[in-house]
Order: structure tokens, then C-alpha cells, then sequence
């Protein structure tokens, strides 16, 4: 749960290990939650609205923390902000944020909560899954920030940034390809705007005027203390404290850029993570391990936002790949969200041609308390290649693996020039965010075809899915109606099975073994002949069976 855009959301640091250079001091803020029944008199109003908030388990771990008094509690206004101390083991913080209102039983591999009702390009934004557009700009030197908890004085960014890096193209540049960091991978793109100086936070973007997102820097609370804060959407301004170390050169200002990344995050309205094990930019602790956005950072945005590509939900808004020949990979893996999210790729070839896809589930693989979590585990993806006028025709439909695993075409026959269109989808598992990545390999032939993409010679047979488990599909070009016959060999020459039909009309069919014998029992595994017959025409293919 997200908190009122007028309470921003903070992070501070001390020194922790070596390795993750600073440690962030965690902080959660979550809107008042009634836990039910009578809640006992503290004589402290701090740690009464703390134990309405997350409940008695969370007061008296607190209490124990910290002692009965309540300076470092970090409250503001009628909303919690549960601050806990940087000293406090990580095994004791994932304890103490498991009885937050934000944790979600099981493990919380991302938090979201409000996405951005209103941009200054967009107007209103939609709903979970559609993409937006987001303008930024700094504030001048001079131009207050009011303070959260700190003092308010006027922002000193450009002095303090300049003095770092010595010129602001160079550490706005770095802020814009933080941005970017984030944009290449879900639906918001991103652009600088001047600002005019407005109040700050409370000044909406406005074209012509101001960013969506701000950005100052003030003294807040010395070295090592808060290093920055960041409002939740539709604010999402940003505070750097200039009082601590923003040209720190280690790893290319890693240090600077991954704080930036993950207040960014929380002005895309994504919250705290845990456990702190240096695996999630959205943890509580900072970490310099790693550089940007890690898997669950951006499967959490991307059930804001989508993913770069959005919204490619049907046929007429197919992303375009152009024309192909060759191999083809999307840059960054995108995804599916939900049970109806589908994503449509067209692409053309100059020819007939053969075609190869692969659709490979992308994610992470790490121990959550015990039990392994495995992101590209999430749905069992499908794919269909369409064609026809606007990809009205199913050519195929692949399906042969579960979740987690590549779904893979090889050698289609494309029999004709044209438009073509790849359709993925979700068959089975969680409608949560799966990623994958698409790879496509297109091979002009030198198939010779005539009308709309007749064979002139033979079936144009091909299998698919191949290798196959357990069921595999033939399709295959009749030239004439009247009966089939699929006949399926070991390798030893003995027939396994035939599966026999019938068509009523000259065009494109498919007849499907699945994979047993003419006694009904299983096939093994291995190399198997395919002989199809059809229209006076007889074609031979080969394919792999896999346990």
C-alpha cells in the first residue's frame, strides 16, 4: 500500500560492510491500517499510531530496538513511517517488515501500489498495464524545497552537481540515462523539460512549464545521514541531500546512480522489498553489486506499466519488426501480465521462406527463506503464426512445453511474400508478470510457389513443434480434395502408426500424431520418419521424439 503523495518516501545510510559500501536505513510508509480490536493506552501517541498501524508484534520489537521513546521512529503526519535503525541486524529488519501491511504472505518478490493517474503528455493514464509518458526537469539553485522533516532552504543542485562532475551535461546526462534504465524495459519513456520555478513539491507537470517529475537537492541532515527521499506518484519529485559524496567514482558512479534508480522506483509507485540480500534494486538496503533495475524491480513496473511495447494487444497494434531476413532478437525481454494480456510482433518476408522461433522465459532464480523462487517459472507461455489479411489465418499453433521452458518452431514454411505475425500468450500457470525474450530466424528458399503460396511440386510438409512431446503437428499444402495418410517410422523402417483423414477443399491442413502407437501405447523416444500422402503427392519428414 502506497501513502498520500504528500509524504515522500526516504532513505538514509551508515556504514554497514565494505562490499555494499553504505547501508540505506529502511523505511516503509503505509497508510493507517485498523488491526482490530481494542488497542492498549502507551501514554506515547508515536508508538500508539505505530501499533494501530502494523500491530503489536511491530511495537514491541520496536520497543525492544529501540527503548520506549520514540525519537527514532520517523513518524509523519497521520501516516506511519516506520523507520528502523541502520544498526539493527537484517535478519531482525525482514522480521520486523513482515508484519507491515505492504508484506505479502509467502514473499514479496515486488510491492507496488499507485501507478501515475495523470501525466503532463498523457492527461489520464488509464489503468495497470498501460504505458505513459513522463517529463522530468531540475530545479534552479534558489528555488525552495520546503523540507520534509529537514530544514527548508533553496535548492543548491546545479552548484552541488557541477562541483562534482564539472559541467551539467555530463550528470544530466547520467540522470537521463538512469531513465532510460528504466525505460527499455517497461512502458514509460521518458523526457527533459526546463522548469519554471514553481512550488516545490506540490506543482503538477505542465507542459510548457514544469517536469512531472522534479528534481532539488538541500542540505538534509548532514554526511551518512538521509541520502535522499522521493514522493509516490502522481508527485514523484526528488530530494538529494547535498551534504554527502555524489561524485563517488567507484564502478562508474554506481553508487549515485543506483540510489537515483531506486527513489525513481519509488516515484513509479513501487515500495520496499524484502529480505536484503543484495538481489533487488527496490531493497531497503543500498547495494553496488549489481547496476539498475534487477528482474523483480522490473516485473513489478512492468505490472504498472507494461513493457516497452505496449499496448501490441491485437493485430492492427502489432509491434512492427519490418522486414526480415536472418536471424532477429528483441533487445531486452518483455512480457505478459495477466491472463489477457497478449502481445502481437508482425514482421515481413521478401519470399517463401522457412522460419525458426524461440520464445525463451527470462527470470531469476534465488532462496526465499528456504523455498527457491523462479521468475521465468511464472506462466506457460504459447505462441500462434498467423497470416492471412490483418493475421486472420492460424498457420500454427505452438504449445509442447511447460512453465519455464523455450516453446520453439523450427523450419515453418512460409510459402509467399507477405505479412506475418507472431502471437504470444499465456495456456497456463500465474497470472502474474512473466518475461521472455523473442527470437526469431527467417531463411529465404528456394520453394517455387504460384497463386497464394501454392507448392508447385510437393506438400510443402513440415512438423512442428520439432523435437516434440508428446504430439507433434504435420501441415501440408492439398492440392486437391480427397483422403490423407500420415505414416509414422522407427527408424528400423517398421510403421508405428497411421493417422488417416480426409479434405474437402484444395489449401493449407495439418493432421496430428500424438505420439502413440497403433496399439495405443506411448512411442519411446527417438528418431521417427513421417511419410505424408495426399492428392496423388507423397512427402517424407523427420522429427524428434523427447521423454
Amino acid at each position: 500500500m502506497i501513502p498520500s503523495p504528500t509524504v515522500p518516501h526516504r532513505r538514509s545510510v551508515t556504514a554497514r560492510r565494505p562490499l555494499a559500501l553504505l547501508a540505506l536505513l529502511t523505511l516503509l510508509a503505509v497508510p493507517a491500517v485498523a488491526t482490530g480490536g481494542e488497542l492498549p493506552d502507551t501514554g506515547d501517541p508515536i508508538a500508539a499510531r505505530m501499533m494501530q498501524v502494523v500491530g503489536q508484534a511491530v511495537q514491541q520489537d520496536a520497543a525492544r530496538l529501540f527503548g520506549t521513546g520514540s525519537t527514532q521512529y520517523c513518524v509523519t503526519t497521520d501516516l506511519l513511517a516506520a523507520c528502523i535503525h541502520p544498526d539493527t541486524p537484517p535478519e531482525r529488519v525482514d522480521e520486523i517488515l513482515r508484519n507491515l501491511p505492504t508484506w505479502i504472505p509467502g514473499g514479496d518478490r515486488y510491492s507496488i501500489g499507485g501507478r501515475w493517474d495523470e501525466t503532463a503528455i498523457d492527461g489520464e493514464t488509464g489503468n495497470n498495464g498501460r504505458p505513459i509518458n513522463l517529463t522530468y526537469s531540475f530545479l534552479d539553485d534558489g528555488v525552495w524545497i520546503p523540507g520534509a522533516d529537514e530544514p527548508g532552504s533553496g535548492s543548491r543542485l546545479y552548484q552541488e552537481m557541477n562541483g562534482h562532475f564539472g559541467s551539467e551535461d555530463v550528470w544530466k546526462a547520467m540522470f537521463a540515462e538512469m531513465f532510460d534504465d528504466w525505460g527499455k524495459h517497461i512502458g514509460v519513456t521518458y523526457e527533459e523539460v526546463p522548469d519554471d520555478g514553481a512550488a516545490f513539491p506540490l506543482s503538477p507537470g505542465e507542459l510548457g512549464a514544469r517536469g512531472d517529475v522534479r528534481i532539488g537537492a538541500h542540505p538534509i541532515d548532514g554526511a551518512y545521514g538521509v541520502l535522499a527521499y522521493n514522493y509516490y506518484p502522481d508527485i514523484g519529485d526528488m530530494v538529494l541531500d547535498t551534504s554527502d559524496n555524489w561524485g563517488a567514482p567507484y564502478n562508474d558512479h554506481v553508487f549515485m546512480r543506483n540510489i537515483c534508480r531506486h527513489e525513481h522506483g519509488h516515484g513509479l509507485g513501487l515500495g520496499h522489498v524484502s529480505p536484503e540480500n543484495c538481489q533487488k534494486l527496490m531493497e531497503a538496503y543500498i547495494c553496488t553489486n549489481f547496476d539498475g533495475p534487477q528482474d523483480d524491480d522490473i516485473r513489478g513496473a512492468m505490472r504498472l506499466y507494461g513493457d516497452t511495447y505496449e499496448q501490441n494487444n491485437n493485430a492492427g497494434a502489432a509491434t512492427d519488426l519490418g522486414l526480415l531476413e536472418g536471424p532477429f532478437a528483441l533487445e531486452n525481454p518483455v512480457s505478459l501480465t495477466t491472463s489477457v494480456d497478449f502481445d502481437y510482433y508482425r514482421f515481413t518476408t521478401a519470399g517463401p521462406s522457412e522460419l525458426d522461433v524461440t520464445i525463451d522465459p527470462v527470470g531469476s532464480y534465488y532462496d526465499l527463506e528456504g523455498v527457491m523462487v523462479q521468475t521465468d517459472e511464472v506462466m506457460d507461455l504459447g505462441f500462434r503464426i498467423l497470416g492471412g489479411d490483418g493475421g486472420s489465418d492460424i498457420l500454427i499453433e505452438v504449445d509442447a512445453t511447460g512453465e519455464g521452458q523455450d516453446e520453439v518452431l523450427t523450419d515453418f514454411v512460409l510459402p509467399a511474400a507477405g505479412d506475418y505475425w507472431v502471437l504470444v500468450f499465456r495456456t497456463g500457470g500465474t497470472p502474474d508478470v512473466q518475461r521472455y525474450g523473442l527470437v526469431l530466424d527467417v531463411a529465404l528458399t528456394d520453394i517455387t510457389a504460384i497463386g497464394d503460396g501454392v507448392p508447385v511440386a510437393d506438400l510443402g510438409l513440415g512438423l512442428f513443434p520439432n523435437p516434440f512431446n508428446p504430439r507433434t503437428e504435420a501441415r501440408y499444402y492439398a492440392a486437391e480434395p480427397g483422403p490423407v495418410a500420415l505414416d509414422v517410422f522407427n527408424v528400423a523402417g517398421q510403421r508405428v502408426a497411421t493417422v488417416r483423414d480426409h479434405v474437402a477443399n484444395v489449401g493449407w491442413h495439418h493432421v496430428t500424431w500424438d505420439g502413440r502407437t497403433a496399439r495405443g501405447e506411448s512411442a519411446p523416444s527417438g528418431t521417427y520418419i513421417f511419410r505424408l500422402t495426399a492428392g496423388g503427392r507423397t512427402e517424407t519428414a523427420r522429427a524428434l521424439l523427447l521423454e
